[in-house]
């Protein structure tokens, strides 16, 4: 059972580096995608401005709405995590149980959050400690890249749904104008 958890473990964190890497190598590019968002968005006319603005303020909203609960979601249950395992910190290495009269001394043994093998005694102090706090830093920062890569690409394929709404627009503008011009009624039918 230990083999599977360390295996599923190290395929999660596998991944998460495989991630992690392909945004490092493309910081840059995204970095300029990120900051001229608002200029990649294309205005055929003047006359609707407002409301492409209006649109792409909307979808800012909504992708903070999408990252901002989600990831601190992750971050709330690494930190609940952390505070169900904090007693094994500050337990001590052996316990005294009194029952019917007889004194029993039992030793706690101190768990870290996910298995790990260590070449040296990890249940003393301050193995213990590092090892711990180790495992909650890798794992906070895991679940936030992970996190926030997974909602990078969901607020990617949004503004691409915007700026194919808009492009909708662009094209819906020229083909009103002509219909009017040769007399056809473009509005959609009542009562059908």
């Amino acid at each position: 059972m230990a083999i599977i958890e360390c295996g599923t473990v190290c395929i999660t964190q596998l991944k998460c580096l495989i991630k992690f890497s392909v945004m490092l190598i493309y910081s840059k590019d995204l970095r300029l995608v990120i900051n001229n968002l608002k200029e990649n968005f294309y205005v055929h006319e003047n006359i609707f401005k407002n409301e492409i603005v209006a649109k792409i303020q909307f979808g800012k909203r909504t992708a903070w709405w999408i990252t901002v609960p989600y990831t601190s979601i992750f971050i709330g249950t690494v930190g609940l995590y952390v505070v169900e395992k904090m007693p094994a910190l500050y337990s001590e290495e052996k316990l005294s149980v009194t029952a019917n009269g007889t004194n029993i001394t039992e030793t706690f043994h101190r768990n870290f959050p996910f298995k790990l093998w260590l070449p040296f005694d990890e249940e003393k102090s301050p193995s213990y400690e590092i090892g711990f706090l180790y495992q909650i830093v890798c794992l906070t920062v895991e679940v936030y890249y992970a996190t926030i890569i997974d909602t990078f690409i969901v607020v990617l394929m949004m503004f691409a749904a915007i700026q194919f709404e808009l492009l909708e627009m662009a094209v819906q503008l020229p083909a009103d104008s002509v219909a009017m011009r040769i007399g056809i009624n473009t509005a959609p039918s009542q009562g059908k």
